[in-house]
């Protein structure tokens, strides 16, 4: 059918440049006839030049020796085309065939498996023959050569990952050998912030305190300034009654119960001021009291406030450090199983490489009995 197509095709071009050649020739022919010059030409009629357009018959056999040649290197080159076709069309068969051959060996060397495992040797060693055989087929040479080939660039291709993989573990290890000095450094730079909090804290409560010895000597200032006018009001009224006291003496009984009544008032207000100066020496140590106490609640407030802040960097630095010590172990872990992987593949590809070394040295053991059996063949 394929054959039938390709003539069928063959025969289309061949009539396709059959029905073109003629035109092609009468091209040609046409360039080669040479126009008159317009200015030696009169107007000519219809029938006049349709007499000038006509080819001699001479022109036409001058042109066809090309034709000729042309249709021939056609007709080769459709011949090399086909050939070519019939060609590739053989290696697709022959490469079916052989992937079919490949299963075929596939399914027998897995079921050889499979008997051998079950304790079956002889039907092990017929399946293994079987596979054999069908490799030996010569359509099967250059195919085996191609899947070689292919396997030794997956193994490179496999090489290269596993090179990937080393290159990807190695930059993981420095990301994770950056972050903890990074850590490292955080950490530092938390505890010289807590130290300067600590040391700027220090220094208010130094200047609150001296802010508030400054206020006791004012206010000790305060009561000895008013305890002096205190005194000095009381010698000047003692002053005072001395001078009464004399005119009291000049002067008759009037001035007498009239000093005596001063001195009583004298005297009263004396125990009035005295009141005074106790009550408001009770009231400014009361005030000094109270302000003691409100200055040693806030220094509590403020050194509570302090130790929170720090308990709170020391929880905030701890936790951190359970953070990066869980991902550490997380990629330990991660290393580790993907470690375990490679190894279980090696394995794997090392039993693969041994069960076919064992199966050529047993095929090697075949071919010299066959050749000690029948020295024929040598």
């Amino acid at each position: 059918m394929q054959r039938l197509g390709f003539g069928l095709i063959h025969i289309f071009l061949l009539g396709i440049v059959l029905w073109v050649a003629p035109v092609m020739a009468q091209e040609q022919v046409s360039e080669n006839v040479s126009p008159t010059p317009l200015a030696e030409t009169p107007v000519l009629s219809e029938t006049t030049q349709k007499e000038q357009v006509e080819v001699s018959a001479e022109a036409v056999n001058k042109v066809m020796p090309s034709y000729n040649l042309n249709l021939k290197q056609l007709i080769d080159e459709a011949n090399k085309n086909i050939n070519k076709v019939d060609a590739k069309l053989k290696e697709e068969e022959i490469f079916e065939r052989n992937k079919e051959r490949e299963l075929k060996v596939r399914e027998n060397f897995e079921r050889g498996n499979s008997l051998y495992a079950e304790g079956k040797l002889k039907e092990a060693k017929e399946a293994w023959n079987e596979a054999l055989s069908i490799t030996k087929d010569p359509e099967m040479k250059g195919y085996i050569q191609q899947a070689e080939k292919k396997a030794k660039e997956e193994e490179t291709a496999k090489r290269e990952a596993e090179l990937e993989a080393k290159r990807k573990q190695e930059n993981e290890a420095r990301e994770q050998a950056r972050l903890a000095a990074e850590q490292k450094r955080q950490e530092e730079l938390a505890q010289k912030e807590a130290a300067k909090k600590q040391r700027e804290e220090q220094a208010r409560l130094e200047k609150q305190q001296k802010e508030q010895e400054r206020a006791r000597q004012k206010a000790e200032e305060q009561r000895k300034t008013e305890l002096k006018k205190q005194q000095d009001a009381q010698a000047k009224a003692e002053k005072e009654a001395n001078r009464q006291e004399e005119l009291a003496k000049k002067e008759n009984e009037r001035q007498e119960r009239e000093q005596a009544r001063l001195a009583a008032e004298q005297k009263r207000q004396e125990e009035l001021a005295q009141k005074k100066a106790a009550a408001e020496q009770e009231k400014q140590a009361a005030l000094q009291k109270k302000e003691e106490e409100r200055i040693e609640k806030q220094k509590q407030v403020e050194l509570k406030k302090q130790q929170d802040a720090q308990l709170k960097a020391e929880k905030e630095a701890k936790c951190q450090q359970e953070l990066a010590k869980k991902e550490e172990q997380r990629l330990e872990k991660q290393r580790q199983t993907e470690l375990k992987k490679q190894q279980q593949t090696q394995a794997c590809i090392e039993k693969q490489r041994k069960k076919e070394e064992r199966l050529r040295q047993e095929e090697i053991k075949k071919k010299m009995k066959e050749l000690e059996s029948n020295p024929g063949l040598k």
